[in-house]
């Protein structure tokens, strides 16, 4: 499964924090380190490609049968 969108993309240095206990670019968060703790509990993956100027793709791999 995948979302994506053709906003104005993730600066490189933002991506590579990404999903880094405490990192965010709100006020406060942990939303995207505890998304990823589940989908590894059940063998999965997030993975988010972008590209400045052309957008963001969060892509979800979850192996069937594990949710």
């Amino acid at each position: 499964m995948y979302v994506a969108d053709e906003g104005p993309g993730i600066p490189k240095e933002i991506l590579n924090s990404l999903g880094q206990p405490f990192f965010t670019t709100k006020e406060e968060g942990l939303g995207l380190l505890i998304c990823e703790k589940i989908i590894e509990d059940h063998n999965g993956k997030i993975i988010v490609e972008s590209e400045m100027g052309k957008g963001t793709i969060v892509i979800l791999r979850i192996p069937n049968g594990q949710i």
